[in-house]
């Protein structure tokens, strides 16, 4: 029985007998039906406004109660969005989505249940991710079908398509609500991207600390990120819009100095879209960490 509470209090009474005797009896008839019957309830931890609640005669029958909880790692969370998201077959023929661009989605939930700007007791479900990674599929799809590209992958660009899923799934304190849910789920998608980036690449914080100079002056260790830092301190820009072309977006991609270099370098075995993404992966990264 879903959603226990939403039950009419008269209705819970009925319950009582089945649960506690395991029969039915029909008053004025001397008629007794064993049962043999296993009720498993589900409800909400938290009672909204208008909800109804269990009556307490009722739980007290209640054999056993079992807290669930949000997934607590990225792997289980990506298996159960991968069961549940409804991606028709054109979109998959169409859209590819990287395993980097999976887990991005799947951290932006992550972050939401950690933020200062979301209500705890609301919760952040697993439809948050689900919501986000149909949309992103959706996102590059429209952008292929604008560009009039047959085949295209989910890049980071694209995510901004999940910028609704994120502000339709997430209920905000009042700090949130000052703040605005548009600038909420562009700092989650920040923090996720930031959080993400030392998964795959050097932490720039790290190497802030440990590149202190030695004696002779010099760096204890080479920062790999100096020659891009350095390509945007000269003034250079990137204009990425969420319409440019896949073979646009890597054509800009290779101008920046020691990008594609920084990637090759860290995964060798990528092939030019894998490499393309990590690319464009690690210019959200910096701007992330404030480097660029």
């Amino acid at each position: 029985i879903n959603e226990l509470p939403d039950l009419q209090a008269r209705i819970q009474v009925a319950l009582f007998n089945i649960l506690q005797e395991g029969d039915i009896q029909i008053r004025g008839f001397k008629l007794r039906l064993p049962l043999d019957i296993l009720f498993v309830f589900t409800a909400n931890p938290e009672d909204y406004t208008n909800r109804g609640s269990i009556v307490t005669p009722l739980k007290d029958r209640i054999e056993s109660q079992i807290l669930t909880h949000y997934p607590k790692n990225i792997e289980d969370s990506l298996t159960i969005t991968e069961q549940e998201a409804d991606i028709p077959e054109a979109q998959t023929a169409k859209v590819k989505i990287s395993d980097l661009v999976k887990r991005l989605i799947e951290q932006v939930a992550f972050e939401a249940r950690a933020s200062e700007f979301v209500d705890k007791k609301s919760g952040v479900s697993a439809r948050l991710s689900i919501s986000a990674f149909e949309n992103a599929v959706s996102a590059a799809e429209l952008r292929s079908i604008v560009n009039q590209e047959k085949q295209t992958q989910v890049w980071i660009s694209d995510l901004i398509g999940i910028i609704p899923s994120i502000t339709g799934k997430i209920e905000l304190v009042y700090e949130g609500e000052q703040e605005g849910p548009f600038q909420v789920a562009m700092n989650l998608l920040d923090k996720a991207i930031r959080t993400q980036f030392i998964q795959y690449f050097p932490n720039p914080e790290a190497l802030k600390k440990r590149a202190k100079p030695t004696t002779e002056g010099k760096p204890k260790e080479e920062n790999p990120f100096k020659s891009i830092t350095g390509w945007f301190d000269k003034g250079n820009n990137l204009n990425l819009s969420f319409n440019t072309t896949d073979k646009e977006k890597i054509m800009l991609l290779y101008k920046v100095d020691g990008l594609h270099a920084l990637v090759k370098k860290y995964f060798s075995h990528a092939n030019e879209t894998e490499a393309a993404l990590l690319m464009e992966f690690v210019l959200h990264g910096l701007s992330t960490f404030s480097l660029i």
